[in-house]
């Protein structure tokens, strides 16, 4: 079984290799930094993060923890921004580690919640799909993610946010 273990994150670092300078290039600009100050973590690390996610993220479906869940639609993005600022300094600069799609590959990034939210619309971009950030013991954390709504009949862009650990 570690034989196996091993042997996927040694296919998934060799796919991370390819994809790791677009990765540091999305995130630096992202980030506002530069490249040689973002730190990864791990496959191993990564994925205990993902899961540790993963868990927090259930527990919220099944409402077996409070959890915050809003919506905004596209016209609404500056109320989105104006709430994640709040979020912001009631948070303040606690480490946080950041999981977009290519950290599966690449790794997770260590950062700080001052640093995401500050930066929350260049990072939604940079991730094309959602953004997941928690502290080292998952007890606060988020995901947010950009989507079409079809619901209404249309194809109106939202952003959802799923929070625990915090109360509003």
């Amino acid at each position: 079984m570690r034989v196996n273990k091993e042997l996927q994150f040694a296919l998934r670092r060799s796919e991370g290799r390819k994809d790791l300078p677009d990765y540091l290039d999305n995130l630096s600009r992202a980030l506002g930094r530069a490249q040689d100050t973002i730190h990864l973590l791990d496959l191993q690390p990564t994925d205990e993060f993902k899961e540790m996610f993963e868990a927090k993220l259930a527990r919220c479906q099944n409402a077996q923890e409070e959890c915050l869940w809003k919506r905004w639609s596209s016209e609404r993005v500056d109320e989105m921004i104006g709430f994640l600022s709040v979020l912001r300094e009631r948070v303040g600069n606690e480490p946080m580690i950041l999981l977009m799609p290519s950290s599966e590959f690449c790794g997770a990034v260590t950062t700080t919640a001052r640093e995401i939210f500050d930066r929350v619309s260049f990072l939604i971009d940079a991730s094309q799909e959602e953004l997941i950030a928690l502290n080292s013991d998952g007890s606060f954390g988020f995901v947010l993610g950009k989507d079409i709504d079809k619901d209404e009949g249309g194809d109106d862009e939202v952003f959802e946010l799923i929070l625990w650990g915090i109360t509003t």
